[in-house]
């Protein structure tokens, strides 16, 4: 039970900042999801920096897929703070198994770096998810456990969502703030409800409660396929095992409702659409803000030269148009229309937009170079995706409307089956292109991806 005032020093921080991300093609090929570039930052800078704005000064990051560019933003930023027995530190599971090494779930993830945690003797652990953009200051839960959340034995920050978007979460049914069913991105809702509350994937508890649950789902069998017996097998996921698992045993879990920002950009679109909120609506104002600080690189330019647009670092533009788009640092542009679009810069390697280019509804991954004349035109909601370091030739034009991605063939061809998912479940009418603005059919992806 939490019946007393919880200080954020009691408290340390788990960030799990290990997704792949197979919905959030191409940026996710060469990167963790978490490590995807907004602005002037990183998407795994959002949560750990809420975090540190609400005085929790140990936060320990559990990352697994793709992790370098990750713990180099966070070496780059906290210099000497980040790094074993810092404040900010990073496990991966090459520290627990060197044989094929991967957690089993996102359980096992949060118990390993509790293995660090522990060493700091702190009360309480604040459970994160690292690839969600939102603004919250923890001290407003804290604030609550006393009263709000006295006989809690585990929190769960919640947001209502729509019936439409319930799926793609996990949704709780409560009486009261006292959760009493849970369901892991349910295929099915009981009722007709047009709202329902998700789970953030934001957890708190006493260090105690999470031992306890944890070693409870680590003492289950591995499931492996047929009809899961939840009483004996697992997945070691905190969604689909923990949370019930909690439910089962009797434990009190209780719901926070939490009504500000915040985005599951899970997707191209809500990536985009998140960009834009934060830097060309600015609305929250997140970056930027005297009151709050969020790791990034570089400091912000909001820019208003009759166009609006967002720049950060290394940033060199001439004789363009530049309405509504976001550049992150180590972007050139020469003569060239960038109108609501996203150009994701380099550390050492330029983004580099050619003379009389023209680009439109485009978010560009790190290093893509674009030579004299192109044309990349996304209309209506839909978006052009280029991978990163491609290279386009003078001359390419690729208007459509529909998604589309772009980038190398021998590319497309290795992550073949993230673009067959991803047509599966996100955007089933994108679009694939070479550089050189030749359109590559499903059909021949999966003959070429099957050859070699």
């Amino acid at each position: 039970m939490m019946n007393q005032y919880v200080h954020a020093r009691d408290v340390a921080a788990i960030a799990l900042v290990g997704g792949e991300g197979a919905r959030l093609p191409p940026y996710t090929w060469v990167r963790a999801k978490p490590a995807v570039q907004t602005g002037n930052t990183r998407l795994a800078s959002y949560s750990t920096s809420n975090a540190e704005n609400s005085g929790i000064d140990k936060i320990v990051l559990a990352a697994q897929h793709l992790p370098r560019s990750l713990r180099r933003f966070y070496a780059d930023y906290y210099g000497t703070d980040f790094g074993p027995d810092r404040r900010v530190d990073m496990t991966d599971p090459n520290e627990f198994q060197k044989d094929n090494p991967r957690y089993h779930g996102t359980a096992d993830a949060f118990w390993k770096a509790m293995t660090i945690t522990r060493a700091n003797q702190r009360r309480y652990i604040l459970g994160l998810s690292g690839d969600h953009i939102y603004k919250f200051d923890f001290q407003e839960l804290f604030d609550a456990m006393p009263e709000q959340h006295q006989n809690a034995d585990f929190v769960i920050l919640t947001q209502e969502v729509s019936r439409e978007d319930a799926p793609r979460f996990g949704i709780l049914f409560t009486d009261g703030n006292k959760v009493v069913n849970f369901m892991e991105k349910p295929k099915e809702l009981p009722g007709r409800k047009k709202k329902y509350d998700a789970s953030l994937g934001i957890y708190f508890a006493k260090v105690d409660i999470w031992e306890q649950i944890l070693q409870a789902d680590r003492n289950k069998l591995e499931y492996k396929d047929g009809e899961k017996d939840p009483l004996t097998q697992t997945e070691h996921d905190l969604g689909k095992d923990v949370i019930p698992e909690l439910l089962r045993r009797g434990y009190n879990v209780h719901s926070h409702r939490f009504n500000g920002y915040w985005r599951d950009v899970g997707v191209p679109k809500a990536l985009y659409d998140s960009i834009m909120d934060i830097f060309i609506r600015q609305e929250p104002p997140i970056i930027g803000d005297p009151r709050i600080t969020v790791a990034a690189l570089y400091d912000p330019q909001f820019r208003v030269d009759g166009e609006k647009y967002f720049t950060c670092g290394k940033f060199d533009a001439h004789n363009s148009r530049l309405n509504g788009s976001v550049f992150s640092s180590g972007v050139r542009i020469r003569n060239a229309e960038v109108r609501d679009s996203i150009l994701m810069g380099g550390y050492h390697t330029d983004t580099v937009i050619g003379a009389n280019s023209v680009l439109r509804r485009a978010m560009l991954d790190k290093e893509v170079i674009t030579n004299e004349g192109v044309e990349l035109i996304g209309t209506g909601e839909n978006i052009i995706m280029v991978a990163k370091a491609t290279k386009i030739p003078a001359g390419t034009k690729i208007q459509t409307p529909n998604d589309a991605i772009v980038a190398p063939l021998e590319e497309m061809v290795g992550n073949a089956n993230n673009l067959i998912k991803f047509r599966r479940e996100v955007s089933s009418k994108v679009e694939l292109y070479t550089p050189d603005g030749r359109m590559v059919t499903f059909e021949e992806l999966t003959h070429l991806a099957h050859k070699f």
